[in-house]
């Protein structure tokens, strides 16, 4: 039985199969054997690989770094254990918030309830000055990593915090398992004079489904008309909850059709695979809808829009674009990891994708961590609210407030969970 997924910005399927390296000595060699005749075989570019002696390499690690092509960007190695528990919803280790950079300043953008971030009374919006007495300031994330320090239950983390009142104190925290919902808000909104629902959607994971049609249930039975989605912080997650959320946006209309076709190269084209709406008992049909982006919107939400567009719906994108990530993996494990190359493309019912650059935005708004998500203030969704109302972009105000701060890029597993801390 075989389990596709959207990582953060990774698409891939964990094998149950097991090989001659899982039950052997896992030595150095072996698993660079593993990794490179894996590559070899099932990597999406795989008539692009460099000839290299893997028994020069001191790690897998190193070895797959010098076999990926320039345009891969994502292809890695993993913890089994690390990557199962995320994507079962057993959580992670941290604190419980995503952080933003604004103007070289280091803010707390999101915080997941029954968290330590949340019993501390942090907020979106708070500054944080020093991580465990370490200036934030116009830092990398590689460094915002280190300060933390590790990710084990009971590591103490020492932040300086000045909150939106100016007031800086001193807040000790501890952390532990963070086992955060995938729907962070829903509401319902009432935009001239349409009800309109809005859905603050943070992973694609397997409890997700459920949490959606929960949402769903409740847009339906109060009849909206049109839905924001609000995807600025989420990485991607698991094919099946993208394919489940486009079967609630339009399953009513567009029952058995196409959501996603997934694409392997030349030796692998058998393992092609097809992807359906379904009319389930949630499904609605809607015809307008406006997602909510920035760069960290990647991989699973990048396929939700896409998978749209082949049919008659109106689809507006607000904020800025998407992280660009139209290609997926098909892994497997080996001594207590997993393999995850690039192995194929994701496109939708007309064969659109090749998005490597990402999903441009429809209409320029910057993400305004000084309002909370899904305040109608705040500026991506009053954006949003106005081309609901107006039918054009508020161009003048988006162009004044887009792209203040160059966003420092996200690396290792703050990248695949979509920069949660």
């Amino acid at each position: 039985m075989k389990y596709f997924y959207i990582l953060f910005t990774l698409l891939f399927v964990i094998s149950c199969n097991k090989t001659e390296y899982k039950n052997s000595n896992c030595d150095i060699l072996k698993q660079n054997k593993f990794v490179y005749d894996y590559m070899q075989k099932n990597y999406l570019w795989n008539r692009e690989l460099p000839s290299l002696d893997y028994t020069k390499y001191g790690s897998p690690f190193e070895l797959l770094e010098d076999l990926k092509v320039k345009i891969d960007r994502w292809s890695f190695i993993m913890p089994k254990e690390v990557l199962d528990a995320y994507y079962s919803g057993l959580g992670y280790v941290g604190l419980g918030l995503k952080l933003k950079y604004f103007q070289n300043e280091l803010y707390i953008a999101l915080v997941y309830p029954n968290s330590p971030a949340s019993r501390a009374s942090l907020k979106r919006g708070d500054k944080v000055i020093k991580i465990n007495n370490k200036a934030t300031k116009g830092k990398d994330y590689n460094f915002i990593n280190s300060a933390f320090g590790y990710d084990q239950e009971g590591v103490k983390v020492e932040l300086e915090i000045e909150d939106k009142n100016k007031t800086i104190k001193p807040l000790t925290l501890y952390k532990e398992k963070i086992i955060a919902p995938s729907v962070l808000e829903d509401k319902i909104f009432v935009v001239d004079g349409i009800k309109v629902g809005y859905i603050l959607f943070d992973k694609f994971i397997e409890p997700s489904n459920e949490e959606l049609d929960r949402v769903f249930k409740r847009f339906k039975a109060n009849d909206i008309e049109k839905i924001v989605i609000d995807l600025r912080y989420n990485s991607g997650g698991l094919v099946n909850v993208a394919n489940h959320f486009v079967s609630l946006l339009i399953g009513k209309d567009y029952h058995n059709e196409i959501s996603f076709k997934l694409k392997f190269n030349e030796d692998n084209s058998f393992k092609n695979q097809k992807y359906f709406i379904q009319n389930l008992k949630e499904s609605l049909a809607l015809y307008d809808v406006y997602f909510l982006t920035t760069k960290r919107s990647c991989s699973a939400s990048e396929a939700l829009i896409n998978a749209l567009k082949p049919y008659n719906i109106d689809i507006h994108i607000i904020g800025s674009r998407t992280c660009g990530k139209p290609v997926g993996m098909m892994g497997d494990d080996f001594c207590d990891f997993y393999l995850m190359p690039i192995e194929f493309k994701i496109t939708n019912a007309n064969d659109e994708g090749d998005y490597f650059n990402g999903l441009d935005a429809t209409c320029l708004a910057n993400d305004n961590i000084f309002y909370e998500l899904g305040d109608s203030n705040e500026s991506m969704l009053k954006e949003a609210f106005y081309l609901m109302e107006n039918g054009i972009c508020n161009t003048k105000k988006a162009s004044r407030v887009i792209n203040l701060t160059k966003e420092p890029t996200l690396n290792g597993f703050r990248e695949f969970n979509g920069g949660a801390f």
